[in-house]
């Protein structure tokens, strides 16, 4: 049996039609739509007082009153204020160790610092992210320029139009850059798009549609045109499945890719994470793979086994794939703690990947 065939039987098994309550993360605990937790209906982002609270009553291992709250809650501010203007930010610190026949890499650097903005009015929303980390790895100086930035209009309570700089809604919207189902098809956190996008989000089905041109700050060989479509519906209250379409178009090269995806909790603690998705380009046609599972067995610490595959069909030589396990733990509101080990083979050679990444959120 072939790497992709042995990988796609574990995403079948991984599935099974059994009786679940929720969704994974906040999702799992019966939360189905993104704007319960966030300001934006794209989902992450700027939390929402509510989703703030969530990370203290559900998400974290120990928490006191108020301490999911801006500045831990050491601050008053009066709710006044806190109904039109958000502030958030996130910082990230990673520390990576690979081991091959070939090279080893032992490294640790910033590779996110950014706040977050946001001014809420009775149907418009107004957000901004600043900060910038040209080459983590080589400095952490931070450029305070705006990477994000846009105006939510709420035409009606489930009609929705954003138009300024923003990454098009895609996929299962995870925040993991170094997965192949974002990284070989450009979502990535440094490329920046100019667009406009439609969201209709209903109680069990939700519709985008985005229309984007990269900037000029892109490195010419990465800017493009394109538009994405995605539709996601839930399903009972154990499921939340989606079909995601990527058309563009940049320096000479037409890309289209084509994502399934589906986000499914077996019970209140265990939930899989699945995408699969067909990109073609001018020349070359791959299939990308995703799967994750986890486990809460404590409040706020999930154990996970990942896997993913990269397959080119016009070139089977080229296959790669990636298999371990980690954990995600978020030990109290605003901190949050992933370390993952993998064993990931290439045509280049072997290698064991393994990281620590803490997360502050603001």
């Amino acid at each position: 049996m072939k790497t992709h065939q042995r990988l796609l039987v574990l995403i079948i098994f991984l599935v099974p039609t059994v009786k679940v309550y929720a969704f994974p993360d906040t999702i799992r605990h019966g939360y189905t739509s993104c704007s319960t937790c966030h300001v934006s209906p794209a989902g992450g982002g700027l939390l929402s007082h509510y989703g703030r609270s969530l990370s203290n009553e559900l998400m974290s291992t120990w928490a006191t009153k108020d301490e999911e709250l801006p500045l831990h809650g050491l601050v008053k501010i009066p709710e006044s204020v806190m109904e039109k203007f958000f502030v958030g930010g996130d910082v990230r610190y990673l520390s990576r160790k690979v081991d091959s026949a070939n090279s080893k890499v032992n490294e640790g650097f910033l590779m996110q610092a950014q706040l977050r903005l946001g001014l809420v009015l009775e149907k418009l929303k107004f957000l901004i992210t600043i900060g910038k980390l040209e080459n983590p790895r080589a400095s952490s100086q931070v450029k305070t320029v705006g990477t994000e930035y846009y105006t939510l209009w709420s035409i009606k309570e489930d009609l929705h139009l954003r138009f300024g700089r923003f990454e098009p809604v895609f996929g299962l919207r995870m925040p993991d850059h170094n997965l192949w189902v974002k990284s070989e098809i450009g979502f990535v956190p440094w490329a920046e798009r100019d667009g406009a996008e439609f969201f209709y989000e209903g109680e069990t089905q939700s519709v985008t549609l985005a229309g984007f041109q990269s900037t000029s700050a892109m490195p010419t060989a990465q800017q493009n045109t394109g538009h994405t479509l995605s539709f996601y519906q839930v399903i009972g209250e154990n499921k939340r499945v989606g079909l995601s379409a990527l058309n563009s178009e940049g320096q000479g090269v037409r890309s289209r890719v084509v994502s399934a995806h589906g986000s499914i909790s077996f019970s209140k603690k265990s939930y899989s994470l699945i995408e699969y998705s067909r990109s073609w380009t001018t020349d070359v046609s791959k299939d990308l793979a995703f799967i994750r599972y986890g486990y809460e067995v404590a409040k706020g610490f999930t154990p996970i086994l990942q896997a993913q595959g990269e397959f080119t069909r016009t070139s089977p030589t080229s296959d790669a794939t990636r298999f371990g396990g980690g954990f995600i733990w978020l030990p109290r509101p605003h901190f949050e703690l992933m370390g993952l080990v993998e064993q990931q083979k290439i045509p280049a050679g072997n290698s064991t990947e393994a990281f620590l990444l803490f997360h502050y959120y603001l």
